[in-house]
């Protein structure tokens, strides 16, 4: 993830909390929402969710298409608190008598500033409906037809930033489900839900920290022109086609060790700890939904080899300077993944990170970065960004990569 896309609370962070792709329907006893948060320059971003009849003891969910999120909620008198706990974020709302919310979505602490809150708001629904994510300005929703066709993979082109790939599937009634493997914010865009009217596409994703919107129109030749938008209100265009071949760069080839030895200076790795191990390193943000995605895997590699002599090492690099706040994010971050390795804290902040990068390593612009690193302390690869579960097949080629160069440094002497 980019730094200037996680600078405020447009931040792409991941919800702490259950993750499936097999959402069970909501029972009568929870109240569907459609919610949204305005960007700073005046865009809504929707998003459903429900809240339990009781807050204080059962759990809300946020979904978008397929992804079901849950997470504590608490009812304090007519005000409703949705709580990210791994992020240290929050919606704040006030309930009014018909049940709408109003409210802020922002950081609970770590000297944000009140700067970093940005609006939310919400109206009850009678029932959950995909087709009225976005409802159509005008109120009369266009018949879908074949012109609003947007199923298929999309390479989208931005004028100044890599090639993102968009993989679409519509499902009737002008419902949209997919996904963006988005190069330059180290990842994807997670699950995207929205709607077609004619010949205008709308998707979003929220998970508590992370909130996207694109908005694109199709021409008559079957191409697109759009926006892809952030909760922070910056905007990239871009001009998108068919390309069922295309593939976004190779991530083992962004970043490379410029020492002829190939070897990395990084003082952790000198300890009695590491010694003779293959190691894996990863920069990551506690802020960032890519890293979060990454970090059952890693948990899972760590379990299966470490008998075997593999060694993973986190460095978080924060976004707050209140050392309270950035304990409390870590503590959260292990306790949610199950990570049994060291996690450290560097003094460098994570914009030092981004314009002067590690010693003997190329730049970077965000994070995850994981490293592999050979028993003799040898680099043996750099892996930039993850695909996370949304993206699907590649997904699956990322996973798979991860586990072949853990075998590849278990084998090195």
């Amino acid at each position: 993830m980019k730094a200037d896309a996680a600078a405020v609370i447009a931040l792409a962070l991941t919800l702490s909390g259950c993750r499936s792709t097999d959402a069970p329907p909501a029972s009568e006893a929870r109240q569907p929402y459609r919610g949204w948060v305005t960007t700073r320059a005046g865009d809504d971003i929707p998003f459903f969710f429900e809240l339990p009849a009781n807050c204080n003891v059962e759990r809300a969910a946020i979904l978008n298409g397929p992804e079901r999120l849950s997470l504590p909620c608490q009812r304090l008198g007519a005000r409703v608190l949705l709580d990210f706990v791994v992020y240290g974020t929050r919606i704040s709302a006030d309930i009014d008598n018909g049940g709408a919310l109003s409210g802020h979505w922002g950081h609970t602490g770590g000297h944000f500033g009140s700067d970093d809150r940005v609006r939310f708001s919400a109206q009850p629904l009678a029932h959950l409906d995909p087709a009225l994510r976005f409802a159509p300005r005008d109120g009369n929703r266009q018949a879908y037809g074949q012109g609003g066709d947007v199923s298929g993979t999309w390479r989208l082109d931005f004028a100044s930033r890599e090639s993102a790939k968009a993989v679409l599937q519509i499902e009737g009634n002008g419902i949209v489900r997919g996904t963006a493997e988005v190069p330059f914010e180290y990842g994807d865009l997670r699950y995207l839900a929205g709607n077609v009217h004619g010949s205008s596409l709308s998707l979003s994703t929220f998970d508590g920290s992370s909130a996207y919107l694109i908005h694109g129109r199709l021409d008559g030749n079957g191409r697109m022109t759009g926006e892809l938008i952030r909760a922070d209100g910056s905007r990239d265009a871009f001009t998108a086609f068919r390309s069922a071949d295309f593939d976004v760069v190779d991530p083992l080839q962004r970043v490379r060790v410029t020492s002829v030895e190939k070897r990395l200076d990084l003082a952790p790795l000198l300890s009695p700890r590491y010694a003779g191990k293959a190691v894996i390193v990863e920069l990551f943000g506690t802020w960032c939904s890519n890293c979060n995605d990454l970090a059952p895997l890693l948990a899972e590699l760590y379990k299966a080899h470490r008998e075997a002599g593999l060694e993973v090492l986190s460095f978080a690099f924060e976004l707050s300077a209140d050392e309270g706040f950035v304990r409390e994010r870590v503590a959260e971050y292990k306790a949610a993944h199950g990570v049994e390795w060291d996690v450290i804290t560097p003094a460098a902040t994570l914009q030092e990170l981004l314009t002067v990068g590690p010693a003997q390593l190329s730049s970077i612009s965000g994070v995850p970065v994981t490293l592999f690193f050979n028993r003799d302390r040898t680099v043996r690869a750099i892996y930039t960004g993850f695909s996370g579960p949304a993206t699907g097949a590649s997904h699956q080629r990322a996973a798979a990569t991860f586990r072949r160069l853990t075998k590849e440094i278990l084998a090195s002497r």
